[in-house]
């Protein structure tokens, strides 16, 4: 028969399940990147980062996400246009969201970075957007190419895979 818990046992259950969760908190938060590098290059993957906890932008994230936020959003209107531009019927050049100038640019993002302090979804976007922003640029760089062969393709017949 199963002998009851003495309060020192349930003491000692205790003790160890704290130091438990402290090693598991430590384990991640050596793998997190830390504060005061996140948006250098060396910090920023060329790979979407995984999403753990939805949490609120922290005051060192405020500061340090200000100018990769900049870069990333300027990086998504180039994109935007160039996506515009290849895509529309007429094939009319777009300048419509590179228009947004540097000043309403940093208005935008200490928007986004002020509600990202209190709103924990807008502070994981713009987490993410932050640090995808390579893979923004690749997208921007690699997609007005990816829809030019398309059309080359559709211009000139089709594709053919006769290589003789």
């Amino acid at each position: 028969m199963a002998r009851p818990m003495t309060q020192a046992m349930l003491d000692n259950l205790a003790k160890g399940r704290a130091k438990i969760a402290e090693s598991r908190a430590a384990k991640r938060a050596a793998k997190a990147p830390k504060p005061e590098t996140v948006g250098s290059d060396d910090t920023i993957p060329l790979a979407l980062p995984v999403i753990g906890a939805i949490e609120s932008l922290s005051r060192v994230e405020q500061v340090n996400l200000r100018e990769p936020l900049f870069e990333a959003l300027r990086t998504i209107f180039e994109g935007s246009d160039n996506l515009i531009s290849k895509t529309n019927a007429r094939k009319v050049e777009a300048y419509i969201w590179q228009e947004i100038d540097d000043e309403d640019t940093y208005f935008l993002v200490d928007a986004l970075i002020r509600s990202g302090a209190r709103v924990p979804v807008v502070g994981t976007a713009v987490r993410t957007v932050t640090h995808a922003h390579k893979l923004l640029r690749a997208g921007v760089i690699l997609m007005p190419r990816f829809i030019a062969t398309v059309k080359h393709y559709s211009d000139n017949g089709g594709f053919v895979l006769a290589l003789w």
